[in-house]
């Protein structure tokens, strides 16, 4: 077959596509040149990242392809891409890939964000202000000065004037969080105690799981099975919990302590318990895995067995994955 191609055009069809060297190639110059769809070049990178995760790509072959997506415009492709990469840094921090990984997405957000800037700009769509705050959180936990320099000037501001762009809280608070210590946390409390609407509260509530500190962190924990946090909420900091680096590994401790406490809370057939089940999927370790398997047969909760069943699953996937990725490097 001369020229290029691209199977499943438009991701009609349920299924995963692995091209042989050259027409990866030759697909990348077309998504370099955006000759081919946003769907296209959203389905072509998640193709490429579950086939990544799966091992049946390198991450070498994985970050080299995520390279011609460095002018991407489109919020749904770099979506996709931000996410896929910043899961990885969370999955790799601790291992010796990390700081390459660390570097890696440094580079790419930053390009993102030298086009976006950090102010809204006439004409642009209502997606750019997600990306917006997408990437600047996303450079803020990579270690970006300037970039936290700007979010603390911000943050600083909003407690004068009580002036801050609403898309832009998220990633101010996250920013000044991962870099605060007690006394950032009691003035983020504060500010979720007096909070006016329930979105700030859930973006200030969300903001405490960010810290680097671990005490910190132990503190949100507790913290948001206090009254003070409503039942529907509880999960928000979890989810959060789970991306950061330094918090990861104390979701499932604090699940198998609290989870009494967690099916009282919510009560059984709650959907929210699915999701607290699958928060410790962030574990890679197959030993992990035989003791939250172990746990969850021993606390049974009817409603849960699919959602158990799928987090061992990814538990066994990222397991494997960073056994490969240490071979590979």
């Amino acid at each position: 077959f001369k020229g290029w191609y691209k199977v499943n055009d438009g991701q009609k069809g349920f299924y995963r596509v692995k091209y042989d060297e050259e027409s990866l190639e030759s697909l990348g110059w077309k998504i370099e040149a955006k000759v081919i769809s946003n769907v296209d070049r959203w389905s072509m990178h998640n193709d490429m990242y579950s086939l990544c995760m799966s091992n049946q790509v390198s991450l070498g072959k994985y970050l080299d392809f995520v390279r011609h997506y460095e002018e991407e415009d489109d919020y749904v492709v770099l979506s996709d891409i931000i996410g896929s990469l910043n899961f990885l840094y969370t999955l790799l921090s601790q291992e010796e890939i990390g700081y390459d990984i660390k570097q890696f997405n440094q580079n790419f957000f930053r390009k993102i964000f030298d086009r976006l800037g950090w102010d809204v700009r006439p004409n642009e769509k209502p997606t750019v202000a997600l990306l917006r705050s997408q990437v600047i959180s996303s450079l803020g936990k990579l270690d970006d000065e300037e970039i936290i320099t700007e979010a603390q000037n911000r943050f600083t501001k909003l407690q004068k004037t009580g002036v801050l762009d609403p898309d832009l809280r998220n990633a101010v608070y996250s920013i000044v969080a991962w870099n605060g210590d007690s006394l950032t946390y009691k003035k983020i409390i504060e500010m979720y105690r007096n909070a006016p609407t329930q979105e700030e509260m859930v973006r200030l509530l969300s903001s405490l799981a960010n810290f680097q500190d671990k005490v910190l962190l132990k503190k949100t924990l507790s913290f948001v099975l206090s009254k003070e946090v409503r039942t529907q909420n509880l999960f928000q900091p979890i989810a959060r919990l789970v991306t950061n680096p330094n918090g990861k590994e104390l979701v499932w401790p604090w699940v198998k302590k609290n989870w009494r406490v967690v099916v009282s809370r919510f009560g059984v057939g709650n959907p929210l318990l699915n999701r607290i089940i699958g928060s410790v999927s962030i574990e890679a370790d197959m030993k992990k895995e035989k003791e939250i398997k172990q746990f969850f047969t021993r606390h049974h909760v009817p409603g849960t067995e699919m959602k158990l069943a799928q987090t061992l699953e990814r538990i066994r996937i990222h397991a494997r994955f960073v056994q490969n990725v240490k071979k590979e490097f």
